[in-house]
C-alpha cells in the first residue's frame, strides 16, 4: 500500500526559520514605523510652523504601512516587501518635498536595500498573496 520509496516523490514543506538577521530586520521595520509616527506627531505639535493639512495623515499612513509590512514579514507574507517598497517610495517623495535635498533619499533607500538583502535568501519560504 505505502512503500518507503514513494515518499521521495512528495515535496515536504521545509521548516521556516527566521534566524537572527531576519528577526532583526523585521524588528527594525516595525520599530522604524512606530518611531516615525511618534516623532512626527511630537514634532508637529511642538513646532510653530504648520505643515500642509495632507502631510501629517500621509506620514502617519506611511508609518502604519511600515508596521503592517513588518507584521507581514513576520507571518511570512510576500506582499509585505511590496508594501514596504510602496511605503518607501511615498516616504521618499515626502522627504524630498519637506527637506528639499536628495541626501534624504539615502535614509530611505539604504534600509530598504538592507532589509531586501536579508529577506532574499529566505524568499522561497514566503507565501504568495
Amino acid at each position: 500500500m505505502w512503500d518507503e520509496d514513494d515518499s521521495a516523490d512528495y515535496d515536504l514543506p521545509t521548516e521556516r526559520e527566521r534566524g537572527r538577521w531576519l528577526t532583526a530586520a523585521i524588528c527594525f521595520v516595525i520599530g522604524y514605523g512606530l518611531a516615525l509616527i511618534v516623532l512626527v506627531i511630537m514634532f508637529d505639535s511642538a513646532r510653530g510652523v504648520l505643515a500642509p493639512g495632507w502631510l501629517l495623515p500621509l506620514v502617519i499612513g506611511v508609518g502604519l504601512a511600515e508596521i503592517v509590512a513588518g507584521i507581514a514579514f513576520w507571518r511570512w507574507k510576500m506582499w509585505g516587501l511590496y508594501l514596504y517598497l510602496a511605503a518607501t517610495i511615498v516616504a521618499l517623495f515626502l522627504d524630498v518635498l519637506s527637506a528639499g535635498s536628495l541626501l534624504v533619499v539615502y535614509a530611505r533607500i539604504v534600509p530598504f536595500a538592507v532589509v531586501g538583502y536579508i529577506i532574499r535568501p529566505k524568499w522561497e519560504h514566503f507565501d504568495g498573496f
